[in-house]
């Protein structure tokens, strides 16, 4: 019911978000051998290296959590369905 929907409603936004959800790893793989090269340049470079393995951490609890979203719609979603099966079996009475 709920995937119904949100793939009536997917925005500009969504179609952002899958895109870069899809390019993930290449970003993923691009800041970790840039950081690598960095660490090379010694002190000097230090700040960059900190910033490249920054930008790593974020991307990657980012793409954790656009996954955590999708999981919990799926879940929900479950639960209509239990809850619209109940209601139909008239264990509960609907809610109004």
């Amino acid at each position: 019911m709920l995937a119904k929907q949100q793939e009536k409603s997917e925005g500009t936004a969504s179609k952002i978000a899958n895109a870069l959800g899809k390019m993930y790893p290449l970003f993923s793989l691009t800041l970790s051998l840039g950081s690598s090269v960095v660490s090379l340049g010694g002190a000097q470079l230090a700040p960059l290296q900190c910033a490249m393995n920054g930008a790593s951490l974020l991307l990657s609890i980012a793409y954790q959590e656009h996954g955590r979203g999708d999981d919990f719609l799926k879940q929900f979603d479950r639960i209509l369905y239990h809850l619209s099966e109940l209601q139909r079996f008239k264990v509960i009475r609907p809610y109004r």
